[in-house]
């Protein structure tokens, strides 16, 4: 799988849960990976994720979390872009 498959169908999974109306953000899902990479570091019920590997494909992960995958790439100036396009 490449880098390209391997976000999207990260993306996919934390982003469903929101698509679905099952919970408002990401990582509010108890279960959701979602959170890890969020706090920098793996949280106490979610061994799984890796934090590194994920956090070397996406810069802005909260961006990501709530404007979809290419937002990820915006930097620490990606909520003003964001701002500007939904204005």
């Amino acid at each position: 799988m490449d880098d390209a498959h391997l976000m999207n169908a990260v993306s996919y999974v934390e982003l469903n849960l929101v698509a679905a109306r099952l919970v408002d953000m990401a990582y509010e899902w108890r279960w959701s990976s979602a959170r890890s990479p969020l706090a920098g570091r793996s949280v106490a019920d979610d061994p799984l994720t890796d934090v590194g590997a994920l956090g070397a494909h996406v810069r802005n992960r909260r961006q990501m979390l709530r404007h979809g995958l290419a937002a990820g790439d915006l930097g620490s100036d990606g909520e003003l872009v964001v701002k500007e396009i939904e204005a």
